[in-house]
């Protein structure tokens, strides 16, 4: 999961689908039974998927939740607060009718993420659907402004701090929460990790399986980076570095499971280094740190001598 700015949609949709998608809202907010909504909501699909472009283009032209790669018109406007109604809610739920047709509250999905379905390798079911738990469901907002009391569950792609709770086994490619349980003194972060892997679907056979080769993949061609560092073949270290950077591109299919494999190898550095602190290595130990402040080198090096 890779942090999206969602506010940078209001620089790609037109404002005549903003208007129609506040106009919408409005006709909720004015409506007076719970039956009205339904059947405006249920027959307006049109005005939010009219965002469904701009998501795509704000979010790397990738699925917000697993960084799997989309075609424009394969994603589909998920709805993070649920619009009609909230599965396993108790009471029962009819759903955050005052979001169906803002656009703060909309993720663009991948199919496997929206829809609950068996996944074919766990025959376990997955997939967010109409599911939105939190930590304490006393406090669900059955009105707008009782929502600052909620706590979700679910990890949110538009916040930075939520996206920083998941990591990846780099052996089989699977998501795993950052924090074990027992380092993590409530266990909050935990299991909003783990609950968001299995309702997000985000452990699918499939991309387990292509986040393992990816992380091999990168972690091999990390290691060729090593050792033209430490052999001074300039030329090949930046050709590398190059190669290395198309994998941890925005753009870039599961990029978060590659940075963490670039990341493990001490290269983030090698990327985007500091003009005043070039890089140097330890040899024999292959650990990449910091030259001094004051080197007058801006070129990466090795102690004992330039590349």
């Amino acid at each position: 999961m890779r942090h999206v700015d969602l506010s940078q949609i209001r620089r790609f949709v037109k404002q005549s689908v903003r208007d129609e998608a506040n106009n919408a809202q409005a006709f909720l907010t004015n409506a007076t039974t719970d039956s009205e909504r339904r059947a405006y909501i249920g027959a307006n699909g049109s005005k939010w998927t009219a965002f469904r472009d701009a998501l795509w283009l704000i979010g790397f032209g990738k699925c917000w939740y697993s960084e799997a790669i989309l075609c424009a018109e394969e994603g589909e406007v998920e709805h993070f607060r649920p619009k009609q109604q909230v599965w396993r809610s108790n009471p029962v739920h009819g759903g955050y009718w005052w979001h169906a047709f803002d656009w703060q509250n909309f993720r663009l999905a991948h199919p496997l993420v929206n829809k609950r379905r068996r996944d074919y390798s766990t025959e376990q079911q997955a997939g967010k659907g109409c599911y939105f738990p939190l930590r304490l469901e006393s406090e669900r907002a059955f009105t707008s402004p009782e929502e600052p009391r909620e706590c979700p569950t679910l990890l949110d792609p538009t916040v930075a701090r939520d996206c920083r709770l998941l990591c990846f086994d780099g052996s089989s490619g699977k998501p795993i929460p950052r924090y074990r349980l027992e380092d993590d003194p409530d266990g909050w972060r935990h299991l909003r990790a783990v609950e968001s892997i299995g309702f997000y679907h985000l452990d699918n056979g499939t991309w387990n399986a292509q986040r393992e080769d990816l992380m091999h993949d990168v972690g091999v061609l990390c290691q060729r980076i090593l050792e033209a560092f430490s052999t001074h073949d300039t030329s090949s270290y930046e050709q590398l570095l190059d190669e290395l950077a198309s994998y941890i591109h925005p753009f870039a299919e599961f990029s978060s499971a590659a940075a963490q494999a670039v990341r493990e190898k001490g290269l983030l550095d090698h990327l985007s280094p500091l003009p005043s602190a070039p890089l140097v290595m330890e040899l024999g130990v292959g650990q990449v740190t910091r030259a001094s402040a004051d080197s007058n080198a801006f070129v990466p090096r090795m102690e004992g001598g330039q590349l």
